[in-house]
């Protein structure tokens, strides 16, 4: 009789692979890659909580294993699929961005990066074919550039979408700067109000710029990263799209707001707002608490305008 495996048991094969494939060097990176804690993994390895069909899709978004993989309980090597589907795809479109980049946008990787809200390394190891892009980073991608989606992954159609341009167009967007926000309600409420036009100070005009408006900073819990004076855009985002890693202008019910990175919590409907600033504590926060919020896109000192 063939040995059966269990999803523990796959699990494992599959951090071991994908670490020994090098597309993360410890379970950790697996687990960030996957939005998860290093915990919530180790719980799950220990077999003291189920491998559930979200995360399973969620391992086959990221690193390629079918979800044929967990129904074949006497497989357990999961390296065919990992070596045959990933890899290739991930250099093929890596390879793509970075003609794409290279000849329409003529921009330097950390401009890109900038734009998608990522580490400069993270976008670069992308186009390396090292790292997997997001759906989240490819729509903002297609939306900022004009890319055909179909040419990027499939190889499809042309280049730029719906155009026959040689190049995309680069357009510079102004938006406005408010140094004062209210403190109650959702700031989405006052965009476009007299309220908010009285509270402008400036208008902000950075090409390719994606936001909707930006604030001065006032705080030092995001320091080094932000500091006060420097200037913040931000893009209206709903909770389903948020990604664990990144950074946010948060708003609660009982009128707090901050920028935070916004990561894993290991209870329920819950969200854990850390500062890069090390002298502030983290805080964690009740997701039904929370009544706006805006993606971080994009930052700029005063110097620099």
């Amino acid at each position: 009789m063939k040995k059966t495996y269990t999803d523990t048991e796959k699990l494992k094969a599959i951090i071991d692979t994908v670490i020994e494939n090098n597309e993360v060097a410890n379970p950790s990176q697996f687990a960030g890659k996957i939005n998860k804690s290093r915990g919530y993994i180790s719980n799950l390895l220990s077999g003291n909580n189920d491998v559930t069909s979200k995360l399973k899709k969620s391992i086959q978004q990221h690193f390629g294993v079918p979800l044929k993989y967990w129904n074949d309980k006497n497989l357990l090597s999961p390296v065919p699929f990992e070596k045959n589907i990933m890899p290739d795809l991930h250099k093929l479109v890596g390879n793509r961005l970075k003609t794409f980049r290279e000849k329409y946008i003529k921009k330097e990787i950390s401009f890109i990066a900038n734009q998608l809200n990522i580490d400069t390394a993270v976008y670069e190891k992308i186009e390396q074919g090292k790292e997997n892009i997001t759906i989240q980073q490819l729509v903002i991608f297609a939306d900022l550039y004009g890319v055909n989606i179909n040419w990027l992954l499939l190889n499809m159609g042309e280049p730029v979408a719906n155009s026959t341009s040689e190049k995309t167009s680069i357009t510079t967007k102004g938006i406005p700067v408010y140094t004062k926000l209210p403190t109650a309600g959702i700031v989405a409420d006052y965009i476009g109000s007299s309220t908010m036009k009285d509270i402008a100070t400036e208008t902000l005009y950075i090409p390719e710029l994606r936001a909707q408006f930006a604030i001065k900073v006032f705080a030092d819990n995001m320091t080094p990263t932000y500091k006060t004076g420097q200037i913040v855009a931000l893009q209206e985002t709903t909770k389903d799209m948020v990604f664990f890693g990144n950074k946010y202008l948060i708003y609660l019910k009982d009128g707090q707001r901050r920028i935070a990175k916004v990561n894993q919590c290991n209870k329920a409907n819950c969200w854990v707002l850390s500062n890069d600033n090390k002298e502030y504590q983290d805080v964690e926060v009740n997701i039904d608490n929370i009544t706006s919020l805006y993606t971080v896109t994009g930052y700029a000192s005063i110097e620099s305008m």
